[in-house]
Parts: C-alpha cells; structure tokens; sequence
C-alpha cells in the first residue's frame, strides 16, 4: 500500500471559483475547491486516498519516491542544435553541460555541477544571430504552485 502522505499536494486561491483549491501532482485531474485553505488541502487527500483504495495496486508511486536515471532524449531542430554547439564551444563547456546547465536555472535549480564541480560564473556569452524568417516561438514558462 501506498503511504498518502509521500504524495505531492498543493493548495492555490482560484480566481475563476472563488475558493482555495487542493491538488495532487500524482493525480492531475483530482481536485478539491473549499472556501478554507487547510479545508481544501484536507479535502483533496480525502479524494486522494478514496482513489488510491479503489485502484489498489495500480495507484501511481509518489513522486518523491520515484528513481530517475538523469538520462532523457531530446529532439530539437538542426538549426538550433548547431546555435547550442556553437554557443558550448565560445563557453568552454561541453553540448551537454550547457544544456544541463540551462534547463537547471530553467527550472530554478541551484547550482550546478559538471564533472562533479560546481560552475562559477555560469552564463551564457550574448552571440550575435543572423537568422532569417519567422522566429521560434518561446517555451512557456514553470510555474510553481503555492
């Protein structure tokens, strides 16, 4: 059985119904509205855990439990895996570091560690584009629930 408690939960004031709304990041289409904060958060484990008893063995793992290999595929356009080679080179670092490094402050990470140092001074160096035609359109941003 699954410990509840190792579940992500969350509260936030929705603007659309008035009231504080509870939610699960393991189960995103689980909610609980409630006109209290500590009601709404109370309310969206109650729903968590009447859910988790119905589906048994095959409730999802809390996030917090869960093991990532620190390994992912990405597929980006040509063009730009060319403007990330070049951008790597100018900053001494390899395609790899630059990126983890990106996607790290990206997502409000701390520091970050190449080969098991951490980077002093970590930016990008501005490079001039001359690029043509329409512009990509930009990635959206990380919220962070309250």
């Amino acid at each position: 059985m699954v410990d509840l408690n190792k579940y992500k939960y969350a509260v936030s004031w929705s603007e659309k119904d008035q009231e504080h709304v509870g939610l699960c990041e393991e189960f995103p289409s689980l909610s609980h509205l409630a006109p209290d904060d500590v009601e709404a958060l109370n309310g969206i484990k109650a729903l968590v855990a009447a859910v988790v008893e119905e589906m048994g063995a095959k409730a999802p793992e809390p996030l917090s439990q869960k093991r990532y290999s620190g390994q992912f595929l990405v597929r980006i356009s040509s063009t730009l895996h060319g403007e990330l080679v070049r951008v790597a080179r100018i900053e001494k670092l390899s395609l790899n570091a630059l990126v983890a490094e990106h996607l790290s402050r990206a997502v409000g990470g701390g520091e970050v560690r190449i080969h098991g140092r951490k980077r002093e001074g970590a930016g990008l160096t501005k490079v001039q584009k001359t690029t043509r035609g329409p512009r990509a359109k930009s990635q959206p941003k990380v919220q962070q629930r309250a």
